[in-house]
């Protein structure tokens, strides 16, 4: 996944909508539970750079999930432990909790003649 796929599907789950990106790709959407406000749009935030972001999204997993998600950074061969996880690696396994990681295309090295 690109980096603004992982920012938009973290959002998405978070409750954002109306997600889209906008000028100078800073991506924009309604912020969750601002109904009514006069200044609902808002920059999403940038989940895969920002541990702060990614601890804002973590509180949203039930239970069960919150055992798979700490399995999956224990797992992960270039984290040492969750607790020294970087927001980019707590990003992948948070979106691979619930199910919306999506694996990179691979670039085929192939030529069509």
């Amino acid at each position: 996944m690109t980096l603004e796929q992982i920012d938009i599907a973290i959002a998405e789950h978070l409750g954002w909508s109306d997600i889209r990106v906008g000028e100078g790709a800073r991506i924009w959407g309604n912020r969750p539970n601002s109904a009514g406000q006069d200044y609902r749009k808002a920059a999403v935030p940038q989940f895969h750079a920002n541990l702060d972001w990614m601890h804002h999204a973590e509180t949203v997993l039930i239970w069960d999930q919150r055992g798979q998600y700490r399995n999956l950074l224990f797992m992960n061969p270039e984290c040492e432990a969750p607790v020294f996880a970087t927001a980019a690696q707590k990003a992948e396994a948070f979106l691979r909790t619930i199910g919306k990681w999506q694996e990179p295309d691979k670039l085929s090295t192939h030529i069509a003649v």
